[in-house]
């Protein structure tokens, strides 16, 4: 393509198509193509350091410096079709690779999609599993689906569980009730032994059931955090001895001891109602276990008020002491024929102590007891004056 330095006679700027209100208003250059000739003006003096470098320069009617290039022969209409055609080529590859990513993105996307339908139509087992190929967030969504599909199910197990338990829990004393209710209505039983002897299995039974609908409302209480919590500076030791002393003449009707030794006051960050419950409900559970003695100790370890309530009773094998604080969880043997008639608890009430442990900042834990039997332990922050 060679340039040509003067445009020819005849040239004008309406065949360069511009009128000369619009040849003097120019401000960047303008191409027009006349015959084999792609013309080129622009502002004289905006262009004139430049003309140099582009080919000869000419004034044109005194308003534009002008330059052309002979295009040898070819016409802008043939070179339309391999412009088309590099045009639909670039096209077409865009939308192959446009096509390509929508499916490499999309397709872990649908398998994502299909298996939460699933979870949601209560197939707790569907796992949308590894994702090749996608990118690292989509991988991370499924790896995140997949651990709460994991944990619906082992809540959904455990519940199925719990409520399997309870109901067992609850038929049996309704089966006592029921049958010595049966027989004060029967005509032919009349004594005074008997009566009194059923009155007495109905009282007993009704109690149990009594103390199990409250265990299962202070857990669901404590799961919707609907419970009264007060926090202050309270001496844990105190309300120990006071927790012992009451539950003395208990543990004296099953045959058991029980002390308590602190080395003097002891103070948590707790709510002192709830530090009562705690240890209320740990004593119940050792006096039912206990063979001879119980034992609560009350001191101050790595930031943390610590109570302890030890029984020398069967003990909790070490693979199990992890699942204590479950409901309705027995990981002991069942009592010795000499304790049968001691008062049971309803199950629930360490996995009472567990939630309240943790409501109040701290935990509960369950240990093997050097001499035999069990310790169950409660944590709480404990206060500026004993840290």
């Amino acid at each position: 393509m060679a340039r040509c330095p003067q445009p020819p006679p005849g040239l004008t700027l309406d065949k360069l198509g511009l009128t000369p209100q619009e040849a003097q208003s120019l401000t960047n250059t303008h191409f027009s193509i006349v015959g084999n000739m792609l013309w080129g003006v622009a502002p004289l003096e905006v262009n004139s350091s430049a003309a140099g470098g582009v080919g000869a320069a000419a004034s044109f009617d005194g308003l534009v410096w002008l330059v052309g290039a002979d295009l040898g022969g070819a016409r802008l209409g043939g070179l339309l079709p391999g412009l088309i055609t590099t045009m639909l080529t670039a096209s077409l590859l865009a939308v192959a690779v446009s096509l390509w990513l929508a499916r490499k993105l999309s397709a872990p996307i649908k398998r994502i999609e299909r298996n939460a339908q699933r979870l949601a139509a209560g197939d707790l087992s569907a796992r949308a599993g590894p994702q090749p190929g996608a990118d690292a967030d989509i991988s991370a969504l499924a790896t995140t689906i997949d651990a709460m599909a994991s944990d619906l199910e082992a809540s959904r197990q455990a519940e199925r569980q719990f409520l399997m338990s309870v109901s067992h829990d609850l038929r049996t004393p309704l089966a006592s009730i029921r049958g010595y209710a049966e027989a004060l209505s029967d005509p032919e039983l009349d004594g005074t032994a008997i009566k009194d002897q059923a009155a007495q299995v109905i009282s007993t039974q009704a109690i149990r059931l009594e103390r199990l609908v409250d265990d299962l409302l202070a857990l669901a209480r404590l799961e919707t955090q609907s419970f009264g919590l007060r926090s202050e500076d309270v001496d844990v030791a105190a309300i120990a001895t006071e927790t012992v002393a009451a539950f003395v003449p208990e543990a004296l009707d099953a045959g058991v001891g029980v002390g308590v030794e602190t080395s003097g006051p002891i103070w948590a960050v707790a709510d002192p109602s709830r530090v009562a419950q705690m240890l209320s409900n740990l004593l119940e559970n050792a006096i039912s276990f206990a063979s001879h003695q119980v034992e609560v100790s009350v001191l101050v370890n790595d930031g943390f008020a610590v109570i302890a309530v030890t029984d020398d009773g069967p003990g909790i094998p070490e693979d199990q002491l992890a699942n204590v604080f479950t409901r309705l969880y027995s990981a002991r043997d069942a009592q010795p024929e000499d304790r049968s008639s001691r008062k049971l608890g309803t199950g629930l009430g360490l996995a009472i102590v567990a939630e309240l442990a943790i409501a109040s900042g701290g935990r509960a834990e369950a240990l093997a007891s050097p001499a035999g039997g069990a310790t169950l332990r409660v944590l709480l922050p404990a206060a500026p004056a004993s840290a």
